[in-house]
């Protein structure tokens, strides 16, 4: 049997609300964090953005803001995810419009009869990541998890 190490974390959000986890440590001193939700505790994986896309939006040559686009590939899962998206750059740590979609990570036109339906809801930004929750909806109130290897494209405006 594995010996693990359990110590209790604090994540502040961007909002100001303290979410309690717990940091594990495996017997080879890898950490994985696990937030606390309403299914219990949640593993969290970590990814960079990919495809990363920065531009300016501009009105009557004023630039209003900034645009950046990206996604993370969340993966296989067998229960919700809580996923951090590193590598961005944004101007705050609050920009004010995050957009997430969820996506096969393979860009076949094809439909494999999957029924998957995927609920995405933003935690926390910072000036270099977004943290985001994925849950399956479609097999009623329990999460059970998907097999396919889950892309998020991730479209950010920020002020």
């Amino acid at each position: 049997m594995k010996s693990m190490t359990r110590r209790k974390a604090l994540t502040v959000a961007a909002s100001g609300a303290v979410a309690a986890g717990t940091s594990v440590a495996n017997a080879q001193g890898q950490e994985e964090q696990q937030m606390l939700g309403s299914s219990g505790l949640l593993p969290e994986k970590t990814g960079k953005v990919e495809h990363l896309l920065q531009s300016e939006v501009r009105m009557a040559a004023a630039a209003v803001g900034t645009q950046f686009a990206g996604s993370c590939t969340v993966g296989p899962s067998n229960n919700d995810v809580i996923f951090k998206c590193t590598g961005w750059n944004f101007r705050s740590s609050y920009p004010p419009q995050v957009f997430l979609q969820a996506r096969q990570n393979s860009n076949q036109n094809l439909d494999f009869g999957w029924t998957d339906q995927f609920c995405l809801q933003v935690i926390e930004t910072a000036r270099d990541f977004v943290r985001f929750r994925v849950r399956r909806m479609d097999d009623g109130t329990s999460s059970s998890g998907w097999g396919q290897n889950l892309r998020v494209d991730i479209f950010v405006i920020d002020f």
